[in-house]
């Protein structure tokens, strides 16, 4: 049996504003575009806690377990206090064809960590996987080791190619409420202490 409280919380759309980072030229915009035209939205989430991702066309539509939960707007200036205030989570990206890039990673998370007051889901994202070997200035293995150093997730991607950029929103966005839910439960806790 679900109350009514529960049906209505199904059927509301959350929205999270997630704040793309970086240096200039690593391609923030182009990630935010693509994401965009990937025409996809978030489905329900199942009893295991799996995001599940389901194309937003007409023949699926109808389909009553394809509600959409989440709607996300991007945001990809580096306007670090005027973003953070209303940001549920950020992606810092850098180019794997870009040292400099890379080494800004760093920079961006200490000011993240310095003006968040509570904890916001990040993840690093690596762009222009697409590229070949000969242009790759940042190893897969650096990007991971300085993810890990820094406690995110680690992607790379190719926005031109379209690979890896959903999956990386995905996993975003799959942070964002499991982030929320410990809030939630946070502060239901403290209202019992009360």
């Amino acid at each position: 049996l679900h109350n009514s409280s529960s049906q209505n919380e199904d059927c509301c759309i959350q929205k999270f504003n997630i704040a793309i980072l970086g240096a200039s030229g690593v391609g923030k915009s182009r990630l935010a575009r693509t994401q965009y035209l990937n025409r996809l939205f978030f489905g329900t989430i199942e009893d295991n806690k799996e995001l599940s991702i389901r194309e937003n066309d007409d023949s699926r539509r109808s389909d009553p377990e394809l509600q959409a939960k989440f709607m996300i707007e991007i945001l990809d200036n580096n306007i670090i206090e005027q973003n953070l205030n209303e940001v549920h989570g950020v992606i810092i990206a850098y180019s794997i064809s870009d040292y400099e890039s890379f080494l800004e990673v760093e920079k961006f998370f200490k000011e993240i960590k310095g003006v968040y007051q509570k904890e916001v889901p990040i993840i690093v994202v690596a762009t222009k996987s697409d590229l070949e070997s000969s242009k790759r200035m940042v190893s897969t293995k650096d990007g991971e080791i300085l993810a890990n150093r820094l406690g995110c997730l680690f992607m790379e991607v190719s926005a031109k190619k379209n690979k890896g950029v959903n999956e990386a929103f995905t996993e975003l966005v799959q942070l964002i409420e499991k982030n929320m839910i410990e809030q939630e439960e946070v502060q239901r806790f403290r209202a019992k202490l009360v």
